[in-house]
């Protein structure tokens, strides 16, 4: 049988498939016979996808069309499709056309097996049947992935040692702003589609990577991806341009949380995506951050534009700032994070997670407001309090006696009147000067928890008031 050769760069294609608007027709319903050949050209006639069908004909091998039975009257009707000879040894990729059969219905797809000489020349039909197979009868090292016959990816399966080890799909996540009337009086709705490549593995953890958005803007296309700055085919409406007569031209654009990267940078905006706004956020991404790492950042920042009503805030407060991101080694090798104004570090051991990057992009609110020589454990309390504030939590005095802890509850309950709003000036934070006191001995039972030499630990200021979180819940839209 004749393979052909090819790394494992099916991702890569993926990018180029994933965003295409015509779907093959898979499934198709009529009588079946014993005859591969006869079943794979009865099911190719029934597409619509006439091109496609073409070009895959000109490939197929039909002299080695085979015949395959399998549970509960199921039939594997396979083809070899033939392409490039390049050889990258030792292993390689063959393709077959298969129609799977039972019953009266009848589905196809492409299927490629990663796979070595040996394992195609001893256990074929095993692979072209063992799509999701939890075990292999023998020490499969390789993956076997599913395309339409137009080349868009659906699914794939990667095993070890025989073992399924993981289960890619790749799903969406469609949000719809208000609907916007057009000058023309046409009520359309604004809707962005977002494409992630879901990775589930059999150890029970999971990968999510960003491929790339598609929106709809007054009824209007507009794409954006991994690989390039936000794209647009025309403006919303298709009007001259914005403010021009026409349908929609002069009607507000659709709003989305709009995503790209650059040049090695990751430029986060939101605005409208049929205008093209500038970024009103920078994050300069180091060169030694890897693909998955800008995928993780660029899904945990996203997470906070869109989630509580302080992270929100937050997330508008640092609107105009650039700051560069890095993966590295932590001064305190036990922290997760460390910042400077402008420069975030994260631990190079570690991913990114919501709570954590709240934080220290929180700090760089209060280096506006504190400079760099602020007391490390007033800072570090104050970002600790917006982060139960905004999780509901408890969490910043875990280490502290329980006396302390019954204490900081008391007063998180009295400034969040009991997690239902929150304080908007400092006399909700210290009505009083026993108050006052009580804030500044938690800061000092924050600080007791933490040994000298931790990024938590400082000399405890007395005067030093949190202003910065009061920076942030008057512009959040909380109660």
């Amino acid at each position: 049988m004749n393979c052909f050769f090819k790394p494992r760069l099916w991702l890569i294609v993926l990018f180029l498939t994933i965003f295409s608007c015509k779907k093959d027709s898979s499934t198709s319903t009529h009588l079946h016979t014993d005859n591969a050949g006869v079943e794979i050209r009865n099911w190719l006639a029934l597409q619509k996808d006439s091109t496609h069908v073409g070009e895959l004909t000109s490939h197929i091998k039909w002299a080695e069309a085979l015949t395959l039975a399998g549970d509960s009257n199921l039939y594997y009707y396979a083809v070899p499709v033939t392409g490039s000879d390049e050889n990258y040894s030792p292993k390689k990729i063959c393709r077959f056309l298969i129609v799977e059969a039972q019953s009266d219905k009848s589905q196809g797809y492409l299927l490629e097996v990663l796979a070595s000489a040996k394992e195609f020349d001893q256990h074929k039909e095993e692979l072209i049947k063992g799509f999701a197979n939890i075990n292999m009868s023998f020490s499969y090292e390789g993956d076997l992935s599913k395309f339409t016959i137009s080349g868009d990816f659906i699914e794939s399966t990667s095993y070890v040692s025989g073992k399924l080890k993981s289960y890619s799909k790749i799903y969406k996540k469609t949000s719809s702003a208000p609907k916007a009337i057009l000058s023309s009086g046409k009520q359309v709705n604004d809707v962005c589609t977002d494409w992630w490549l879901n990775v589930n593995y059999t150890d029970g953890t999971a990968t999510s990577t960003y491929l790339g958005s598609t929106c709809t803007c007054g009824g209007v296309i507009a794409s954006r991806d991994k690989i390039g700055i936000l794209s647009v085919k025309t403006l919303c409406g298709g009007g001259g341009g914005p403010g021009s007569p026409g349908d929609g031209g002069d009607s507000p654009g659709c709003i989305h949380q709009g995503s790209s990267i650059k040049n090695n940078k990751l430029i986060l905006a939101a605005g409208d995506p049929c205008t093209v706004e500038p970024p009103k956020v920078k994050f300069n991404l180091c060169n030694g951050l890897s693909v998955q790492q800008i995928a993780d950042f660029q899904s945990t920042y996203n997470y906070l534009t869109t989630g509580n009503c302080l992270q929100q805030a937050l997330t508008v407060k640092i609107e105009g700032k650039e700051i560069n991101v890095c993966i590295g080694a932590m001064s305190d090798p036990s922290a997760i994070a460390q910042s400077t104004p402008g420069n975030l570090v994260w631990n190079q051991n570690l991913v990114f997670y919501a709570g954590t990057l709240q934080e220290e992009l929180f700090h760089q609110v209060q280096f506006d407001y504190y400079g760099t020589n602020a007391s490390h454990a007033n800072v570090e309390f104050e970002a600790a309090l917006l982060r139960d504030m905004t999780d509901h939590a408890y969490d910043a005095l875990h280490l502290a006696s329980s006396e302390d802890q019954d204490r900081y509850r008391a007063f998180l309950d009295r400034i969040t009147a009991n997690n239902t709003g929150y304080p908007k000036t400092m006399s909700d934070i210290m009505p009083t000067p026993q108050d006052e006191a009580s804030y500044f001995s938690l800061v000092n039972a924050y600080n007791n928890q933490y040994g000298t030499g931790s990024s938590h630990h400082g000399v405890v200021d007395n005067s030093l008031k949190p202003t910065a979180l009061l920076e942030v819940t008057n512009l959040s839209k909380c109660p």
